[in-house]
């Protein structure tokens, strides 16, 4: 399942968490622009439910990092500066050298088999898709919910999630395909059992995923 679907559970299901549903979905699949202001009357048409629980969707998806909240404004999806960009990156980093840290020669077989699946998905696949980015979030999420930490999770979550609504918004255009293999050396480096080693090339590896970012919005605005 990609990140971007939400888990269904069987039973009853509030109409909060039917709008956080709709409205996560609707936001992740790109059918708000940058900035556009999320009206409670309108959400709540769009999910078939009342403004009330509207609001409380909203509380959790800005929690999540899908809609922020302008002054005397309201709700609206995020906007994709450059700075806020930066900002993510750096605490993806800080995020993924630690995740990179406690994995280093301590993934069992069957981990590193998905891992690697994934990664040979991924090496095939345009970056420009969305499904790439979704591939891409997934990857990056089992390497968090393998070290068992629940709250390196959540953090990995919130920036997957950034990541897929710049994806679905088309920011930045003509992204750069990474260097065949990309994934499959930072497993590489993961398996060496260590863990300087494992950080280092986890670095190099957002690092590189950040210039590629920064040189396509480049181009995007000549």
């Amino acid at each position: 399942m990609s990140i971007a679907a939400e888990k269904q559970t069987p039973g009853f299901s509030t109409a909060a968490e039917k709008a956080y549903r709709t409205l996560r979905e609707k936001i992740l699949n790109g059918e708000f622009a940058q900035g556009e202001k999320l009206s409670q009357r309108k959400m709540a048409a769009l999910a078939g439910v009342s403004i009330i629980p509207v609001i409380e969707a909203l509380v959790r998806l800005e929690h999540d990092g899908l809609v922020e909240y302008k002054p005397q404004w309201g709700a609206r999806v995020p906007l994709f500066t450059e700075e806020k960009v930066r900002d993510l990156f750096a605490f993806r980093e800080a995020i993924e050298c630690q995740v990179a840290r406690l994995l280093a020669g301590a993934l069992p077989v069957h981990q590193q088999q998905r891992l690697q699946e994934l990664a040979d998905q991924l090496d095939v696949r345009d970056p420009e898709t969305q499904e790439f980015w979704t591939l891409d979030a997934t990857f990056h999420g089992l390497l968090a919910e393998f070290t068992g930490y629940p709250s390196l999770q959540a953090a990995l979550q919130r920036i997957n999630l950034f990541n897929l609504l710049s994806a679905a918004l088309g920011r930045p255009r003509g992204r750069r395909k990474p260097p065949a293999g990309w994934q499959r050396r930072l497993l590489e480096a993961l398996a060496q059992g260590d863990a300087d080693r494992a950080e280092a090339a986890m670095r190099h590896h957002i690092q590189d995923a950040l210039r590629r970012d920064s040189e396509s919005a480049a181009d995007g605005e000549m």
